[in-house]
């Protein structure tokens, strides 16, 4: 309830009529999201459906309508790409996206600032409620996990490409993760 009054007020300004996520994992927000604005709830299938009307965009709205984009994460965008295009191809204008956890909110990486850029650049909003080196921080604070592990962390996020170029980093790693109580590991990590 928590997660989806926060991602609402921050919606809400943007001043919508339908709220919109791609399926699946964004309709965990979005749906109970359009509820608590009033709003339509359109989805988005990453294919057409195979039978009957095979679309896309799924739910009731009508052409020119505002529309929110809601997800549960950011990455490398290529969710919000394909899911800007198939709402503006059902003439709905895109006025924001409202995105729960952004992976890479604070890399320095240019690979993943390259591929980034798309959204960045679009005339909407790109609204985050929250970045992974926060959780990071948040976890060390309650003590989740420890300071080392934590900043072995934020030095992946910060570039991972050059992260996982350096055998020191990888070292570390497996000195690290297993001290720590609160993460559960596959066994594939100790082989």
């Amino acid at each position: 309830k928590t997660v989806v009054r926060e991602i609402a007020r921050v919606a809400r300004r943007l001043k919508q009529d339908v709220i919109d996520a791609p399926a699946v994992r964004g309709i965990l927000l979005g749906l109970p999201m359009a509820l608590a604005l009033r709003r339509n709830f359109v989805f988005i299938r990453p294919e057409p459906k195979s039978m009957h009307l095979k679309k896309v965009v799924e739910g009731e709205f009508a052409p020119g309508q505002r529309v929110v984009l809601v997800d549960d994460g950011l990455s490398v965008v290529d969710t919000k790409k394909y899911a800007v295009a198939a709402l503006q191809s059902v003439g709905l204008k895109v006025v924001g996206v409202v995105v729960l956890l952004d992976a890479w909110n604070s890399t320095r990486s240019r690979i993943l600032q390259r591929k980034r850029a798309w959204l960045w650049k679009q005339k909407f909003p790109v609204k985050i409620m929250v970045g992974w080196d926060d959780c990071l921080h948040a976890a060390e604070k309650k003590r989740f996990i420890s300071h080392a592990f934590a900043q072995l962390m934020l030095t992946y996020l910060r570039d991972p490409y050059a992260w996982m170029r350096d055998r020191k980093n990888w070292m570390q790693l497996k000195e690290l993760a297993p001290k720590e109580t609160s993460i559960v590991l596959h066994k594939s990590f100790f082989a």
